[in-house]
């Protein structure tokens, strides 16, 4: 996919470190992982509040 994009995909293994989102499985010989969100509301809050202190700026 990232390839057909032609953008750089961040790793989510800093997100995964800390909880944020959960590694489920793994595919195509260990290539491609898959993650869960298991707080979404918890995560959608917490982006609300930083777009707040930030003044609204994405």
């Amino acid at each position: 996919m990232v390839e057909r994009l032609g953008a750089w995909v961040p790793s989510l293994r800093p997100l995964a470190s800390r909880g944020i989102v959960v590694k489920t499985d793994t595919a195509r010989g260990g290539r491609r992982a898959y993650y869960t969100m298991p707080d979404r509301e918890g995560v959608g809050r917490a982006l609300a509040e930083l777009e707040a202190r930030a003044g609204g700026r994405p």
